[in-house]
């Protein structure tokens, strides 16, 4: 039997991936971090970014305060 490695379901673990998203990581190295279905809502966000963090985190559907967090990210990351 194959063991499958369970990536831990932290919401923060989000902001890790998003950030190597930003760095432009691969997507494999980035599902070490986080499943592939959460790289999916990070993509869906980034591309919604424009219209600012509530309405990307809709459409993403994810919580509010960590769209909050990863909109913050983007700008830290966008202003370097």
């Amino acid at each position: 039997m194959v063991k499958k490695e369970i990536t831990p379901r932290h919401p923060l673990n989000l902001l890790r991936g998003y950030r190597l998203f930003l760095r432009g990581s691969s997507d494999d190295e980035i599902i070490g971090t986080i499943s592939e279905a959460e790289l999916i809502k990070i993509k869906m966000f980034h591309d919604c970014i424009d219209l600012g963090f509530y309405r990307a985190s809709l459409k993403a559907k994810l919580e509010k305060h960590i769209a909050k967090r990863m909109y913050a990210v983007y700008n830290e990351h966008c202003c370097i």
